[in-house]
């Protein structure tokens, strides 16, 4: 079943409650998309996924121009009807003129979707045969991150969930049907020009296009990439026609969900970073003390993606204590499952993996250098005092965030990690 274009959607069931609510309940609120940023005007959409149908226009009259992509509410202080010409036809449009505007909470304008999250997590397992027999909540839940992503909470990394599905016989009936799942994602999405891009790789190729703010990249047994979730596919998977008609008649809701969930851009409170650096250490004992891994772990990323991608899950605006446990304990399940769920063959010691770059060590000791000097570590400034050369410094950068060696709190902040 092909769901239509997000642009071209007009059922209410496929369409997430906050756009819904935008679209036929709330006025003069909605995502700014500008027509001439220079003058200061605007549309205010449903949701940056679906256009304002209303023959409708913002122009500023007073105040500052509200950002791009926001979602904000404006006060309007006078109206005015113009005339375009369309084909043969006078079609009005209304200008609203404005004098202030206020962000606004995702969480004031959604609503009670068609889907609560354990039904759209259900959702997901549909194709898994016997799940009873299976711990099918991490499971629903490695999906359910899969599909609604990660935010971009730092300047230094694109946000996003790489997973790798991971099977000792290789079973291509199993990817068929990991992919299956996640055609939750719009078409729109596989474009690199989306600013949510979605692929999958059968080989080691990274591609983190330059106009997306989330990249998610799904690998099927590719063990030399740097992951955030491994995802052990240890499980009997029923055929196509055993849930093809459930699955696509609930299809357009499950997306609904997914967009819904995509408005939400959850951000790390000062307080959670501190227990995200803890948290860092425990994923660092748990690599170090093994000889090898059945896949190449990004230690500096993984609890800051999966702590938001869980939060933005639940619909949440910031990231509680709550979210970090649970998307920790996650990993840790499904780390240990894909052990067992490994060719020994495609095991990789992790010495090789984790090894430092002479460049990898230069910048690791300018670092600690500056910390210890108490210099704030920020890009800027470790760019000023590093001896590195940028392309040498990026990949050196990348090579200690993958390591824990570093990670990235927010903004252009680097976080040290003493281990």
């Amino acid at each position: 079943m092909a769901l239509p274009p997000l642009k071209d959607r007009s059922r209410g069931y496929e369409f997430a409650a906050s756009e819904y609510n935008l679209i036929f309940r709330m006025e003069n609120t909605g995502y700014v998309r500008y027509k001439d940023k220079e003058k200061g005007i605007f549309y205010l959409d449903p949701s940056p996924y679906y256009n304002d149908p209303k023959s409708q226009i913002y122009a500023v009259k007073s105040g500052e121009f509200p950002p791009k992509d926001r979602l904000i509410e404006v006060a309007v202080t006078e109206t005015e009807t113009f005339y375009e010409l369309k084909g043969q036809e006078l079609d009005p449009v209304l200008v609203k003129y404005t004098i202030g505007w206020k962000y606004i909470n995702p969480n004031k304008i959604r609503g009670k979707d068609l889907a609560s999250t354990e039904e759209f997590l259900e959702f997901l397992s549909t194709p898994v045969k016997n799940p009873n027999f299976y711990n099918i909540e991490d499971f629903r839940y490695c999906l359910g991150m899969c599909a609604i992503s990660a935010p971009q909470i730092t300047d230094l990394e694109k946000g996003g969930v790489n997973t790798v599905a991971l099977d000792t016989h290789r079973d291509r009936q199993k990817w068929a049907a990991f992919k299956r799942i996640l055609g939750i994602v719009p078409q729109e999405f596989r474009q690199p020009s989306s600013k949510n891009f979605y692929k999958f790789l059968e080989n080691s190729e990274e591609i983190y296009p330059l106009n997306s703010r989330e990249v998610n990249l799904s690998y099927f047994n590719v063990t030399d990439v740097p992951i955030h979730l491994p995802i052990p596919l240890n499980m009997a998977f029923k055929t196509h026609g055993e849930y093809k008609q459930s699955f696509e008649e609930y299809l357009p809701v499950a997306r609904a969900y997914m967009i819904n969930s995509l408005l939400f851009q959850p951000y790390v409170p000062e307080k959670i970073e501190k227990r995200m650096e803890n948290a860092m250490y425990f994923i660092l004992e748990e690599i170090s003390s093994r000889e090898d891994m059945p896949y190449y772990q990004d230690i500096g990323s993984v609890i800051p993606k999966l702590a938001t991608s869980f939060a933005r899950l639940n619909f949440k605006s910031w990231v509680t204590l709550n979210d970090l446990k649970s998307s920790t304990g996650l990993w840790s399940y499904v780390m240990d499952g894909s052990r067992h769920n490994t060719s020994e063959l495609n095991k990789i010691s992790t010495d090789y993996l984790y090894r430092l770059s002479p460049e990898a060590e230069i910048l690791l000791k300018e670092i600690t250098e500056l910390d210890d000097a108490g210099v704030p570590l920020l890009l800027s400034t470790v760019k000023s005092y590093t001896k590195l050369f940028d392309f040498t410094f990026d990949n050196a950068l990348r090579k200690l965030k993958v390591n824990g060696s570093i990670y990235f709190p927010s903004g252009e902040k680097i976080g040290l990690v003493h281990y």
